[in-house]
């Protein structure tokens, strides 16, 4: 899918899943739910959890190249390192589109790579609604919410 040039791989939407699951067990949904991959019932888990939650308002976001709504959203959120995250788009969530039923796993350095040409590959922008970003070794998450808020999730315990 082309995807895999910016060091990125697809995988199964099944498994993106069960990584947020893992990391908010408190997030108690059946296994093939797609409420997994809804902001608001994963932005209450993490505060369920004890998580740190921190809340940035990305006004009129729509005309901005995906770039930098990754930009505004992503500041401070993670060092920069190589370690992996799993980003659900919504076109994830959609049938008949260039991400349908996968994720993308990319290290966390070259997102913005990867986010600026995606418009080149699908038929629609990356930020066109819910996004998730997961990054398991930082026990951190990016949630874009579709009414132009992110949210930097950090902190997520572990669970004994």
């Amino acid at each position: 899918m082309g995807l895999e040039l910016q060091g990125s791989r697809l995988v199964p939407l099944a498994d993106a899943g069960s990584l947020i699951r893992a990391l908010l067990p408190v997030l108690a949904l059946p296994a093939q739910s797609s409420r997994v991959f809804n902001p608001d019932a994963i932005l209450s888990a993490a505060k369920a959890a004890g998580a740190t939650v921190e809340m940035t308002p990305v006004p009129d976001w729509e005309p901005l190249p995906d770039a930098e709504v990754y930009r505004l959203l992503a500041r401070g959120w993670l060092p920069g390192g190589p370690d992996p995250v799993v980003v659900v788009p919504a076109d994830s969530l959609r049938s008949g589109r260039l991400l349908s039923g996968h994720a993308v796993e990319c290290p966390q350095n070259l997102l913005p790579v990867m986010i600026a040409s995606y418009l080149d590959r699908a038929e629609s922008h990356f930020f066109d609604g819910d996004t998730i970003f997961v990054c398991p070794a930082q026990r951190a998450m990016l949630i874009f919410h579709h009414e132009g808020y992110g949210f930097v999730v950090r902190g997520i315990p572990k669970v004994p």
